[in-house]
């Protein structure tokens, strides 16, 4: 089973969903009161039904070149 505090904290980031019709990948923009998560994928924007999400698995991103880093040189 599952709650719906467990997606509201990953609010902003980016999750994977694996089912028979494939797989679905987006940002968590908000959940809404009704038990809707809205995803921002890399066309568009969908609503899902919290249920239809669960078993989704949180994306670990690494950052970008360029980005500060704690084993970067300062001079």
């Amino acid at each position: 089973m599952f709650e719906d505090w467990q997606f509201r904290k990953n609010i902003g980031r980016l999750i994977k969903k694996k089912d028979a019709d494939g797989v679905v990948k987006g940002r968590i923009k908000s959940i809404t009161r009704d038990g809707l998560a809205i995803l921002v994928t890399s066309e568009e924007e969908i609503e899902f039904n919290l249920r239809d999400l669960y078993g989704a698995k949180v994306v670990l991103e690494m950052p970008g070149k360029g980005s500060k880093s704690k084993g970067s040189k300062r001079k």
